[in-house]
């Protein structure tokens, strides 16, 4: 176990560099000069110049990202290039928010999907089933920016019964922070619900045909017995699969949801500093959530050899 932990650590650590690569290049071929952005058009050339060597522009590309991940890897991203600002200190505010959002949409999905997936699989063929379905595809294909807006004008500007955009520390007012949280929270995890509903579903009609589960019924076990003792754990596999695979694609969506409902967490830090060149922001940003993918990733694995102990690390 200790060995495949560090061969995945290891891996981590060429991903996440090979990630800053990429998005260093890809920030140097999108038109625009982030040194005209800050002064205008209107800057004199040594204004210009001043500038660029302030920022460490005037220098090739390959010796602006060495110095760039030089200093990362001590803990420090750099400044700002439009905010003028530390971007450590801007992602220390900013990365709470996001998470707390995003770990409260992966807990809500996780725990409604596997319920109402397992739901489905044991009344196949019922109206239940059929309605569950119905809604797990309608999930996966609505578009949240879509859902965002639609939320925003039924339960904002029609209904009265949530704020429109914004977001308040729990810490502060918990009541206005669940309410400002709620519209943002089911546009993160509705298509995750969606997609972990039907793997569920799948993975469980899977299991349940099985001669263990036939012998299990003809001891006269309860069903609730059968389901969370002998079926869902042997079911268990791809689901957690698709859990670490989707905890990436939440923490990807907040980059929607942070810019329909104004919400200031990485995700809209993240848009702004795209559309304004400001790659110190951009390259921070993409390594925080190369971390958490690769991370989510290893805990999955892991988890394998818990949930079946036929599955070995050599």
């Amino acid at each position: 176990m200790l060995s495949f932990i560090v061969r995945r650590l290891v891996q981590t650590v060429i991903v996440v560099l090979l990630v800053t690569i990429i998005s260093f290049l890809l920030m140097q071929l999108i038109p625009g000069d982030p040194v005209l952005t800050i002064l205008g058009t209107e800057a004199t050339q040594e204004q210009i110049d001043d500038l660029r060597k302030e920022l460490f522009l005037d220098r090739p590309v390959y010796e602006q990202y060495i110095h760039w991940l030089n200093n990362s890897i001590h803990g420090d991203f750099g400044t700002s290039i439009t905010l003028r600002q530390s971007v450590s200190k801007l992602l220390i505010t900013r990365i709470p928010i996001t998470l707390y959002l995003a770990l409260l949409a992966f807990i809500g999905s996780v725990v409604l999907g596997i319920i109402f997936g397992i739901l489905s699989a044991i009344r196949r063929g019922s109206w239940l089933d059929n309605v569950v379905s119905l809604l797990a595809n309608t999930g996966v294909a609505v578009p949240v920016f879509w859902l965002g807006i639609l939320g925003i004008y039924l339960f904002g500007l029609t209904l009265h019964w949530l704020p429109l955009q914004g977001y308040t520390s729990p810490f502060e007012d918990f009541v206005k922070s669940i309410k400002m949280a709620i519209m943002p929270v089911i546009c993160l995890g509705l298509p995750f619900l969606a997609i972990l509903t039907r793997q569920t579903r799948s993975s469980m009609l899977e299991v349940i045909r099985n001669d263990y589960i036939r012998t299990a019924m003809s001891k006269g076990l309860t069903e609730r017995v059968i389901v969370f003792r002998h079926a869902l754990r042997n079911a268990l596999i791809p689901i957690v699969t698709l859990t670490g695979i989707n905890l990436r694609t939440i923490i990807g969506g907040s980059v929607l949801v942070e810019t329909v409902f104004n919400i200031p967490g990485m995700g809209r830090l993240l848009v702004l500093a795209s559309f304004n060149k400001d790659f110190q922001v951009v390259q921070a940003s993409l390594v925080i959530i190369s971390l958490i993918t690769c991370l989510s990733n290893l805990a999955v694995d892991i988890s394998y050899g818990w949930i079946d102990p036929r599955v070995r690390y050599d």
